[in-house]
């Protein structure tokens, strides 16, 4: 697996939640484990307003997540999306509203301050911090927030590699699957960064996952 390159300033992390609705089934049918999955992913990277949902609302999030890859827009579940839905992937929604978050957080400062607390045993440190500086890079240039790294107390975005249960609600799922998550700018776990340390990890150009994790509120 390459390198998702690693910055995440915050992302959208929303849990999966009890679906009673049932997804357009393919004809033919579909066996229920994937059926299940695939509801579970819907919930999970398409979110819609629960206050606002339909009949139709699962067959909406499907719509989307074909827009989202570019597939022809069919409503239907298929082989094919089955099979994006089991690749590994970053933890963040690709389809998210703001409003899904009281307040709708924002970083209060336009130099937001960055920590890497723990490392992956895959890079060097000194990787790791080129990595992450330059996915930093990437977002400064776009949006009027500067990043600042330190190496030592609280900062804004706390980043770090972990396994499995690590202190927060989201536990890691082994390799596969999710890679990383992050949360909305806030005290505590807000705006902090982690990524799977059961995940083999390398210097490759890619910047997908990071770069999707992320995605950043600014001061108005």
């Amino acid at each position: 697996m390459q390198l998702v390159v690693l910055a995440v300033l915050y992302a959208v992390s929303v849990l999966p939640g009890t679906l009673a609705l049932q997804l357009p089934r393919k004809a033919g049918g579909m066996s229920e484990p994937p059926w299940e999955q695939a509801q579970d992913y819907l919930k999970r990277f398409y979110p819609s307003d629960s206050k606002s949902r339909d009949p139709n609302s699962l067959e909406v999030e499907l719509k989307q997540m074909q827009k989202f890859f570019r597939l022809p827009i069919t409503g239907t579940l298929s082989s094919h999306i089955i099979e994006i839905m089991q690749k590994p992937r970053c933890g963040v929604p690709d389809v998210a509203e703001y409003s899904l978050f009281p307040d709708r957080p924002k970083w209060t400062s336009k130099v937001v301050t960055y920590r890497i607390v723990s490392y992956t045993r895959d890079l060097p440190h000194v990787i790791v911090n080129q990595l992450v500086a330059k996915a930093f890079n990437v977002w400064s240039k776009e949006i009027p927030l500067s990043f600042k790294r330190v190496s030592w107390g609280i900062a804004d975005i706390m980043i770090g590699f972990a396994r499995g249960a690590h202190g927060d609600p989201n536990p890691f799922d082994g390799p596969g699957n999710t890679l990383a998550h992050a949360f909305a700018p806030g005290p505590g776990l807000g705006g902090d960064a982690h990524f799977d340390e059961d995940e083999r990890w390398t210097d490759g150009s890619s910047i997908g996952t990071a770069s999707h994790s992320s995605s950043t509120t600014y001061p108005s």
